[in-house]
């Protein structure tokens, strides 16, 4: 199956809760508050962001990084993490300065292999138009978020 990324959509309401009790963040792939899934894109879509493979500028970095930890990060296991509403807005405002044809730009299939950018697929035709797709995906789910005072819950896995 691989590593995937999924983001869901909570309330100011569940982001308390969600601090106050972490483990009800793995309830929410069954909840029907809306979500947005990266599939194996989220990798590809960070890179096109921030042009690194696990770092980079926030707020464009925030697939891997920022928010809050619901949980303890060790090692290598990446923990979900919460992003209030104010936190969405400032997301929303970041990708709303990008469009598809700035990221085309930044799309390098030799660098993204020398960096292992996940899933090492960055060669073939498909792999560009599928991690475009995910990112306009993406995009617009966080516009929907900041538009409805919600904040987002990220899962990588």
């Amino acid at each position: 199956m691989g590593m995937t990324a999924s983001l869901y959509a909570v309330s100011e309401q569940q982001i308390e809760a969600l601090r106050s009790d972490p483990a009800q963040a793995f309830a929410l792939p069954s909840a029907d508050g809306g979500a947005v899934h990266l599939d194996k894109a989220w990798h590809g879509i960070h890179y096109l962001l921030t042009g690194t493979a696990w770092e980079g500028d926030e707020p464009f970095n925030f697939l891997l990084h920022g928010g809050d930890p619901l949980g303890d990060e060790e090692g290598d296991e990446l923990v979900p993490r919460v992003f209030d509403a104010a936190e969405t807005r400032r997301l929303e405002a970041a990708l709303s300065t990008l469009d598809v044809s700035q990221l085309r730009q930044r799309y390098d299939p030799r660098a993204m292999q020398a960096l292992d950018i996940y899933p090492n697929i960055w060669t073939q035709k498909e792999a560009l138009p599928f991690c475009l797709e995910r990112f306009g995906a993406l995009k617009d789910f966080v516009l929907e978020m900041a538009r409805d005072g919600r904040g987002m819950v990220i899962f990588a896995g």
